[in-house]
């Protein structure tokens, strides 16, 4: 069953009584107060280049050790410390409960001191590090080029789809690495980026700009936003005029100014915006109009999709099983059944797809249909040892017993 018909049941169940959903939550969760809860874990990279031990905080998606064969986009953020957990919960909620976006790997990438940011945070200019040692600012590009990225795509099951976030002073790193770090990330979210004086001035941000036409080669997107934040207004309006200006023509870019965020609350608006932003960008979910316009409409918006990122891009199967439960909420089974049929031939390996057609099966009174797909169901789940895998036998139960009546 899909996350999409659990939301909707929950919010049915909000909208008659919301004290009582509360009251029943905090009966059901089953931890007591002195039980703690692991989110993600910390490790130690070595970087050569900076001769020293950097610390990442690293969220892998639900389901991660018993999902073998699934590989994962990345998403890294600056300033882990501050900003980890805000990301990963923001994703994992996008992913696993809105299916919005693919599940992702989140990096948080800590300054464990100061000196630490404030090389990482102040890219552009060549800064005195420590011991006497000069850290040019192509060093920062060339650890999250040759060592950071590498050591995770070698440890980790991910995608080449990587995206790049830096807020405040790592919102300057974050600008900077997209003048420098060629075809390494595929998206980046800029939040509040702080500038010192000379970096302002519109000269050298043009420059900034300027460099992107031979950086961006393959489809790349950038989210800039910013809060009520008047001494850093007029430097983010000359950020967003260069890439007006000086976009390439395979970089798509969007801007968002927040009056009622302040600087500081920023990045928790921006994080839930840019990532629905970028998830339209790379085609895993679809403006709500195409998908009202129906099946055709969505087939026709990802063969647009396809042409310009030339790679076959198929519907997000989250995407299309939200599409049919739309239907099947409308009482349209047909419909319902068809995009069904179309996630299953795309994700034959999908319980929840076969799991969703049974429910559409079962909807529509084609029981013995419904048994044979739930059955396969089952099978997958087992193989690979679903979190639903209870759920679908539950599912199964209730069909046969429905077939015995």
């Amino acid at each position: 069953m899909s996350n999409y018909f659990v939301v909707s049941f929950l919010k049915s169940i909000i909208n008659k009584s919301y004290h009582f959903l509360i009251a029943t939550l905090l009966i059901s969760t089953n931890v007591s107060a002195d039980e703690s809860l692991n989110f993600g874990h910390s490790e130690k990279v070595f970087s050569k280049i900076f001769n020293e031990e950097r610390t990442l905080l690293i969220k892998l998606p639900e389901g991660y050790e018993n999902a073998k064969n699934v590989q994962y986009p990345v998403l890294y953020t600056l300033d882990g410390t501050t900003h980890f957990h805000r990301v990963a919960g923001t994703l994992q909620w996008l992913s696993d409960t809105a299916n919005v976006i693919p599940q992702h790997i989140v990096v948080g990438l800590v300054a464990d001191n100061s000196m630490q940011r404030l090389r990482d945070a102040h890219p552009f200019k060549t800064k005195r590090y420590k011991d006497g040692n000069v850290a040019p600012a192509a060093d920062f590009s060339r650890f999250l080029t040759n060592e950071l990225v590498p050591y995770i795509d070698g440890k980790y099951r991910t995608q080449p789809i990587r995206t790049l976030a830096g807020h405040s002073a790592a919102g300057r790193s974050t600008v900077h690495s997209l003048t420098t770090t060629k075809g390494l990330f595929q998206a980046f979210i800029i939040m509040s980026p702080v500038f010192s004086e000379s970096e302002r001035s519109v000269n050298f941000l043009q420059q900034t700009a300027l460099k992107l036409k031979s950086m961006i080669l393959e489809p790349t997107f950038v989210f800039t936003s910013i809060g009520f934040e008047p001494n850093n207004q007029r430097t983010f309006d000359r950020i967003n005029d260069g890439l007006k200006q000086h976009a390439p023509e395979k970089l798509t870019w969007e801007s968002q100014v927040y009056p009622q965020e302040t600087h500081m609350s920023n990045p928790s608006k921006t994080f839930h915006n840019a990532m629905q932003a970028i998830s339209i960008f790379r085609g895993w979910s679809i403006p709500p109009e195409v998908t009202f316009q129906g099946l055709h409409a969505v087939k026709q918006h990802y063969k647009k999709l396809s042409k310009k990122f030339a790679a076959d891009i198929p519907p997000a199967e989250g995407l299309l099983i939200n599409m049919a439960y739309e239907h099947l909420n409308l009482k349209q089974s047909d419909k319902a059944i068809e995009v069904f049929q179309l996630a299953v031939s795309l994700y034959p390996q999908s319980s929840n797809a076969h799991d969703s057609l049974a429910d559409a099966y079962e909807a529509k009174g084609s029981l013995q249909q419904a048994l044979t797909t739930q059955k396969l169901a089952l099978s997958l789940a087992e193989n690979q040892q679903s979190q639903n895998l209870e759920q679908i036998k539950k599912h199964l139960a209730v069909i046969e017993e429905k077939i015995n009546k």
